[in-house]
């Protein structure tokens, strides 16, 4: 058994094997190994039992009396218990035995040196036994082995216990030497890379790299190969020269300014920028910027290690900016031509940004506002005009600001009390990505032009009423005479009479017209604004019209499409029987005229359309003005007054609408208008 028992380093195997040998050998109830705590209390961590009886493995047991039987225990004594009930021992002990079944039971000692470790113990559960001398004899070095074997395992499991942390710090040591090890690998890549890196920027920067020394020769000590391009010399020409140095290729003019640029830099321990001009090999100069951009100090050794000097090093690139620099002086001249010429022109004229400042305004604004130019640069338009001034301009302001050109005619009251009359255009500046970074302004004082319109238009309405009348009675008259059966007159005389005719009855329309156009833009038109079909407008005008076309052989064709505007029905047929009128005059025979309405948005668009020569391309802007023809002879060969679409662009606008053309040269023009619809008011 003790042979068994000394095979094994396993503790548990080992307690396994006494419990099963002794039980064996006893031919014991149950045998069990109980480990002792204290007071008492204590673990069964072995056993082997029969099967009929309880098993207590793994249970932790408490018995009172115990206490009072540890020090004889501990002492290596045996406790041998043949009947409990005749036994003499504690009820409590009794009572403890009996609720495992127990008649007879032997109890030896678990020693390590004076140390009480446990017990082994053997029951008899059927009935009362006498234990032999023998028997006890032969359970004590089976407790001693049992000791010996505990304290072997405490001190295998202190020995491994020990082996794994030693293990565990070996293991910890080994990564943290591998750890150290693929840092190293990894700084030493990192440091490839960097110079790699670094040698790779180096060759693609536009400048030359150096570093040198700031002594009086600014000596290189490093220098790319851009310097080649600057200079003319390769970077071995430099480094550690002091015959070719960077002062050596400085111009003399500069030198003194850049070594006094660089001593402050070098003093205040500062990055620099210089721009100075360099004399290449071939005696060209190039403009250049030095871009300083560190400057260090070390300690200088001599041969045996002692430290001698401070030496200051200097880091940075020296780009060519000869380009630039004549580009720049390039733009300036073109800048100063620019301010001589708008300077000189009695037109105001300015640039204005996304947000509204100005930056740039010619002399005329100085004159005006009687604010220096350099105030007005960066100044809020609204700070120069003014609130009243301002909310009339900023419609014209956004719709620039939105990328549209536009167009304004305001009065300007300057400083003096002086009011006059400006017409400005603002035209929007786009960038290649359509941003709208401005506007440009030019602004034209019309104050004398527009009191000639008024004097102008003051004497035509006088003499148009004044001819009215007398117009009137020589057309009648005229017209009787001719239309007479008792006529006398010769061929020859009715000839001469047929001419007096049509040029009073063209003299009348032309003052009929000139009278219309007179109480329209004075606002004496009062317009009777209800829904109307535009379908039916379109049929009543083209009905109107087409006796005049059938005898020059032209066709009419409507749209007959049923839409609702809202105007004065009157003055529209007016707007579209004047271009009907324009278009019959101007089409050659068996051409044909469309008249069309197009629903779009909240408005209606009406158009004109016509197979006739066109409008030239620089005659479109201003052939909604007053008696303003194609052609000059238009108005003796077409009978034209020159003012019936400018009578139809007031008309238009009365409604709210806008009237425009387009025109292809020698196949004939588009005339179009817009009103709103009848359910958006």
């Amino acid at each position: 058994m003790i042979l068994k028992i000394r095979q094994s380093l396993n503790i548990d195997e080992i307690l396994k094997t006494a419990v099963t040998e002794v039980k064996q050998s006893l031919q014991a109830d149950r045998v069990l190994v109980f480990k002792l705590e204290s007071q008492g209390m204590g673990t069964v961590v072995q056993e082997a039992v029969n099967d009929r009886q309880t098993a207590t493995w793994g249970f932790d047991l408490f018995d009172p009396c115990l206490v009072n039987c540890v020090e004889q225990y501990r002492q290596g004594r045996i406790s041998a218990i043949a009947d409990i009930d005749r036994a003499g021992i504690e009820p409590c002990h009794i009572e403890f035995l009996k609720q495992f079944g127990v008649k007879a039971n032997l109890v030896v000692p678990i020693l390590q040196q004076d140390t009480l470790w446990g017990l082994l113990i053997a029951h008899q559960c059927d009935c009362p036994r006498q234990w032999t001398e023998g028997e006890m004899e032969f359970l004590r070095p089976v407790a001693a082995q049992i000791g010996i074997a505990v304290a072997q395992s405490q001190l295998l499991r202190e020995l491994e216990q020990q082996v794994e942390a030693r293990t565990a710090e070996l293991l910890a040591a080994n990564r943290q030497l591998q750890q150290e090890i693929e840092e190293r690998h990894q700084a030493e890549r990192s440091l490839r890379e960097s110079e790699e890196r670094f040698r790779t920027l180096v060759d693609n920067i536009p400048g030359a790299v150096y570093r040198c020394l700031f002594d009086r020769y600014l000596t290189a000590l490093f220098l790319s190969d851009a310097i080649e391009d600057i200079a003319g010399y390769a970077p071995a020409d430099f480094i550690h020269n002091q015959v070719r140095t960077f002062i050596s290729i400085i111009h003399a003019d500069d030198v003194e300014r850049v070594m006094k640029e660089i001593r402050d830099a070098v003093v205040e321990r500062r990055p620099y920028q210089i721009v100075y001009r360099v004399v290449g090999s071939d005696r060209r100069i190039r403009w250049v910027v030095d871009d300083g951009q560190g400057i260090f100090s070390a300690r200088n050794s001599n041969q045996t290690g002692d430290q001698i000097a401070e030496l200051l090093y200097l880091d940075g690139a020296i780009f060519d900016i000869t380009e630039q620099r004549q580009a720049q002086q390039a733009v300036q001249t073109s800048a100063a031509q620019l301010r001589l010429i708008t300077d000189n022109l009695p037109a105001l004229i300015a640039y204005v940004d996304n947000q509204q400042r100005y930056q740039f305004v010619n002399q005329t604004y100085e004159a005006w506002h009687g604010i220096p130019q350099s105030d007005i640069i960066g100044m809020p338009v609204y700070d120069l005009l003014g609130e009243d001034l301002y909310q009339q301009t900023r419609p014209a302001i956004e719709q620039a600001l939105s990328g549209e050109r536009a167009r304004i005619e305001i009065k300007v009251t300057l400083k003096g009390q002086q009011v006059r009359d400006i017409n400005g255009t603002y035209v929007p500046n786009i960038d290649a990505e359509g941003t709208v970074c401005g506007f440009f302004f030019l602004g034209n004082d019309v104050s004398q032009q527009k009191e000639i319109e008024r004097l102008k238009d003051e004497f035509v309405s006088v003499v148009s009423h004044e001819l009215r009348t007398p117009l009137t009675s020589i057309y009648g008259s005229l017209k009787l005479l001719k239309t007479t059966t008792e006529s006398t007159f010769s061929e020859d005389d009715l000839g001469i009479l047929n001419i007096a005719v049509s040029s009073s009855k063209r003299l009348i329309r032309l003052v009929n017209d000139i009278l219309d156009l007179e109480r329209i833009e004075s606002g004496k038109v009062t317009l009777t604004k209800q829904a109307c079909n535009a379908a039916e407008m379109l049929s009543q005008a083209a009905d109107a019209m087409t006796t005049q076309a059938q005898a020059q052989g032209l066709k009419i064709t409507t749209q007959r499409e049923s839409v609702t505007v809202w105007a004065d029905p009157d003055h529209i047929h007016q707007t579209l029987t004047n271009l009907l009128s324009n278009a019959i005059r101007f089409s050659s025979e068996g051409a044909m005229i469309w008249l069309g309405a197009e629903e779009r948005d909240r408005e209606i668009v009406f158009s004109v359309k016509d197979q006739g020569r066109g409008i030239p391309a620089d005659k479109l802007d201003t052939i909604f003005n007053r008696f303003q023809q194609v052609d000059a002879s238009d108005s003796r060969e077409k009978e034209g007054t020159g003012l019936g679409l400018s009578i139809c662009q007031n008309i238009i606008h009365l409604h709210g609408g806008q009237i425009w053309v387009k025109s292809v040269l020698g196949q004939g023009c588009t005339f179009y208008f817009t009103l709103p619809k009848g359910d958006s008011i």
